[in-house]
């Protein structure tokens, strides 16, 4: 089933809160974040620990579809600023990544939802 529109608006916003929190806790992993309910906080896990993933699975769309624009065919891969993230041990790196991320465009909703495989 497709995300409603808040739906939809609550995963970007929650997108924007899990990497500014990475941004500033550049020595930490996403799942370390204190948001997720095994750390105590509120948000339910999702696959790969992302709220662009939750939203494709919950449409049964594949990851071709991301809402968010990584500028790369590949989605979060091919040299895309997570992949980037992800294989930085240097924090500098690792915070300059986590915020591209972090601001990374999405589309907005009413064309994301026209997407079809």
């Amino acid at each position: 089933m497709i995300p409603s529109k808040k739906q939809y608006e609550e995963a970007h916003e929650r997108h924007i809160e899990l990497w500014n929190w990475c941004t500033n806790h550049p020595d930490k992993e996403k799942d370390d974040c204190p948001m997720w309910e095994e750390n105590g906080g509120e948000w339910e896990e999702n696959d790969n620990a992302c709220f662009a993933c939750e939203v494709c699975d919950q449409a049964d769309l594949s990851c071709t579809h991301c809402p968010i624009d990584w500028g790369v065919e590949s989605c979060c891969t091919n040299g895309s600023p997570y992949l980037k993230w992800a294989d930085s041990e240097s924090m500098k790196t690792r915070k300059k990544y986590a915020a591209l991320v972090r601001d990374a465009k999405w589309t907005p909703y009413e064309e994301w939802i026209k997407i079809k495989d």
